[in-house]
């Protein structure tokens, strides 16, 4: 059997497997999340194969952020991706890599959400916490805010057009 038509089948019982519970389909949530850059099938591919995966690359990528694949690690196969190269094949987790130490992701802790808060403020030309408005709050309603811009201008006419068909 060919690669692909490993890598077909693997997809297959993966869709299979996050439709059949709200457990899996959480799990693959969750999994998006992390993994944002990459288009869904992949997700559900990588989802399949290492469900804890956190932090993915291919080898290249990971040589260049100082960070080597361990000998013998076993890479995830993918789809070819338009967003990434299109020769692309497998990727690894950073648990399958060693090498220098680095922040290669950002949490959104205490001392980051102030940062973050005040730079939006400022890039936004908000006024400054007064009062009740928290940073978190502020946050939170600046991402209500955002997601409310993106959905009307990426799924207006389509919400349109599904609520003209159910009335």
């Amino acid at each position: 059997m060919s690669a692909d038509t490993k890598t077909s089948k693997l997809y297959d019982a993966a869709i299979d497997e996050v439709t059949a519970s709200g457990q899996a389909w959480k799990s693959i949530c969750r999994l998006t999340g992390q993994l944002y850059r990459y288009e869904f099938d992949n997700i559900l591919m990588v989802y399949k194969q290492r469900p804890r995966a956190t932090l993915i690359a291919d080898f290249d990528t990971w040589k260049m952020v100082g960070r080597y694949v361990r000998r013998g690690s076993k890479g995830i196969a993918i789809f070819p991706s338009r967003a990434l190269k299109p020769d692309m094949r497998y990727v690894f987790d950073i648990s399958d890599t060693g090498g220098r130490e680095s922040r290669l992701t950002w949490e959104l802790d205490r001392n980051t959400t102030k940062a973050y808060a005040a730079w939006l403020r400022e890039k936004e030309g908000a006024a400054l916490p007064g009062g009740k408005e928290s940073d978190k709050s502020f946050l939170k309603d600046f991402t209500e805010r955002q997601i409310g811009v993106i959905m009307d201008s990426e799924f207006g006419e389509r919400i349109t057009e599904f609520a003209n068909l159910v009335v």
